[in-house]
């Protein structure tokens, strides 16, 4: 990933997670972000979206998401995608 992305695009989403890192995200994660998460969990605002992913990635450090489609249609995109992690009782898809 690059300091200069100015949009969210599934190709972006693909390549964050083939190998997540959540350093660069205060550099492009925007006060507007809303990540709709499990149980009805609703996260806004950079600050709270980036702390969600760093938990994330605490829980499952191997975690990755496989992206086969995605889709961008004006300012709304889509992106299916197939997590691969580790938890407590061993490897899950």
């Amino acid at each position: 990933m690059t300091d200069t992305i100015t949009g969210w695009t599934p190709e972006l989403f693909a390549d964050f997670w083939a190998a997540p890192d959540p350093a660069p995200l205060p550099g492009f994660v925007t006060d507007d972000v809303v990540g709709h998460w499990p149980g009805n969990r609703t996260v806004r605002g950079a600050r709270d979206y980036i702390k969600a992913l760093e938990d994330l990635m605490r829980l499952l450090p191997d975690i990755r998401l496989e992206v086969p489609a995605g889709a961008m249609n004006g300012d709304h995109g889509f992106v299916r995608w197939i997590m691969h992690a580790t938890g407590k009782n061993g490897p899950f898809q």
